[in-house]
Order: structure tokens, then C-alpha cells, then sequence
């Protein structure tokens, strides 16, 4: 047998899967090319220099009201690292914390347990500002058409943002981007 170890287990235990082959398999072990992480400073220089858009604080400006939409623990993207340079553009624009919203973009998935969201957005983020799981079956959804709802919360807001991660995915070909939106914060007449 042929044995392959890939990383598992992200957000809690960091730990790696050993997979078994046939001998007579011919396997490729494609990894990554490696990038250096980018530095809170860098983040926010290219959150300063958005490509073909105005700057976040320049959108967020006379606005009264944020929801930022982040894909669920289901995804490997660093809401930790990510929301908090995010956040402090927002506040600095003038949209106060109580009025900005962080919905957990679930779809269908089971709802992040707090241990989830501390691991996904932080402690200090899930101390200071309001950290929604979306609810699919929740009749605080609004209705834009026959069988199409939406979140309320991001509906009612008036910036929206999402952060997530693009990545392969079995039944969409790709996950994230607008797959926030759709399936992340529809209601399930919708998802179905």
C-alpha cells in the first residue's frame, strides 16, 4: 500500500490524514506553491487599493448600517485575520459597531456553535460586534420573487460585504463569491 498524508482537521485539531492506495495505483501528490502569508499591513494596503472599485471606506461613507457576510467553518477562510482591518475601516467611515452585522453564510449547514464563530471571526470580533447564524427555515427572510428569500438582516442593510474563500466544490464547481448570497443566506425554498 501506498500511503499519502494530507492536512486535516483546519480549525480544530491541526492534525494529518493518512490515506492508503494499491501499490499498483499511480498517485500524484500535487501540493501548493508556497506563499508567504500575507501581514495585517499588507491586507489593508490592498484593501486601500481595490481593483476596478472605489476604497471600502469611500462605499461605507454616509452609509448607517454594515452586514458583512463570511462563509462558515466549513471554509478555511481567516475571518480572524480578515474582519478586524474590515471593521475598523468601517467605524472609521462613520457606521457605528452596533450597526454593523456579521452573518455566518451557512445554506444549509448546521449552526456554528460559539466555539465555531471564536475560532472563525475571533474573540475580539465576536465580543464587539453582533454574530448572526443565518437561519434557512426562519421566517425572517424577504420574499424578492416566487420562492426566492433572503436574509433579512443583509437585506435591510445598506453596505454589503462578503469575504470568503474560492475553492473547488463537488456540486457548484467552485465555492464562494456569489455563493455567499446563494446558497449561504437564502431561505430552503430557494436552496431546494
Amino acid at each position: 500500500m501506498k500511503q499519502v498524508s494530507i492536512p486535516w482537521g483546519n480549525w480544530y485539531s491541526q492534525t494529518p490524514m493518512n490515506l492508503y492506495f494499491p501499490d499498483d495505483w499511480d498517485i500524484s501528490l500535487c501540493e501548493m506553491e508556497h506563499r508567504k502569508a500575507l501581514t495585517e499591513q499588507e491586507l489593508e494596503d490592498r484593501i486601500n487599493a481595490p481593483v476596478g472599485t472605489v476604497s471600502l471606506e469611500e462605499m461605507a461613507r454616509g452609509k448607517r448600517s454594515a452586514c458583512i457576510v463570511i462563509d462558515d467553518i466549513s471554509r478555511p477562510t481567516p475571518g480572524d485575520f480578515i474582519l478586524p482591518v474590515i471593521l475598523k475601516k468601517l467605524v472609521k467611515s462613520g457606521i457605528p459597531a452596533g450597526e454593523i452585522r456579521i452573518l455566518c453564510a451557512l445554506g444549509a449547514h448546521r449552526p456554528m456553535t460559539r466555539l465555531d464563530m471564536e475560532k472563525k471571526v475571533g474573540r475580539q470580533v465576536l465580543e464587539n460586534f453582533q454574530v448572526i447564524n443565518h437561519n434557512p427555515f426562519s421566517g425572517d427572510l424577504v420574499s424578492l420573487g416566487e420562492k426566492i428569500k433572503i436574509n433579512r438582516v443583509y437585506y435591510e442593510s445598506e453596505l454589503k460585504i462578503l469575504v470568503g474563500c474560492i475553492v473547488p466544490h463537488t456540486l457548484a464547481g467552485f465555492s464562494g463569491g456569489a455563493k455567499n448570497i446563494i446558497p449561504g443566506i437564502g431561505g430552503i425554498e430557494t436552496l431546494e
